[in-house]
């Protein structure tokens, strides 16, 4: 049952969400045990961890510094039990806790961003690439088809789990013309269909420095820091 502090929160959401078709994966059922504290991270940690456990297809932005190790808010308050709500239910009470972020339903790929990520011009997601995945790809091909226009943003790649057929499985991707990242990732995971993407804003750079990350379904990601600066070889974001 959920906490009575939080009855009022679950009460007052509202039975239709703007902006939101609501997908197969949000009404997956949460059948695992999962009670979440309020903090900076809550809201993208708790999606991850409910992606990872119900496989589903899911982006997810992260603010600069709310996940990152000695920068996130404490966990603070009486936990919310999500336990039994479905996934669209559990959002709406999460974007409820923390409105600083919001969702969408991009035909069944849940995409979490900061809230005044969707319509910032300077954000990196929403930057045009003339960027097109090749025929079959891979998850590695569209990383690195991904990173190739930014140009001096690539300041480090990392490989893991070169035994993943996550990540090693080819796939074709129907991306439209002159995509934005963000159109381009979520092509990328919805056609594919066994991968998420993550993207962290870094603490103390600029507007354009991230580590953007491919997680597959079988465990392994693969990952690249992206430097607006295209000048620090050693930029790490926490994730």
């Amino acid at each position: 049952m959920n906490s009575p502090r939080f009855a009022p929160i679950l009460a007052a959401l509202p039975a239709v969400v703007l902006l939101c078709g609501v997908g197969h994966g949000a009404e997956r059922r949460i059948d695992f045990e999962l009670d979440v504290n309020r903090s900076t991270c809550t809201f993208p940690r708790t999606l991850q961890i409910i992606a990872r456990r119900l496989e589903l297809m899911v982006g997810v932005e992260i603010r600069a510094g709310d996940c990152q190790m000695g920068r996130a808010m404490p966990s603070t308050g009486v936990p919310l039990r999500l336990t039994g709500l479905t996934v669209h239910e559990a959002l709406r009470a999460l974007e409820t806790l923390d409105p600083r972020y919001s969702w969408r339903d991009d035909a069944g790929l849940i995409v979490l961003r900061p809230a005044d990520a969707w319509d910032d011009p300077s954000n990196v997601l929403n930057q045009v690439v003339a960027a097109q995945l090749p025929t079959p790809s891979t998850a590695f091909d569209a990383l690195v088809a991904l990173l190739r226009p930014l140009g001096s943003r690539l300041t480090g790649m990392d490989a893991a789990g070169v035994q993943s057929q996550d990540l090693s499985r080819p796939f074709v991707a129907a991306v439209p013309d002159e995509p934005s990242v963000l159109m381009l990732l979520n092509a990328t995971v919805r056609t594919h269909t066994r991968l998420r993407w993550i993207v962290q804003h870094c603490s103390g750079g600029k507007p354009g420095d991230v580590h953007l990350q491919l997680q597959a379904f079988d465990g392994p990601s693969i990952a690249s820091a992206v430097s607006s600066r295209g000048s620090n070889p050693l930029l790490r974001c926490a994730i």
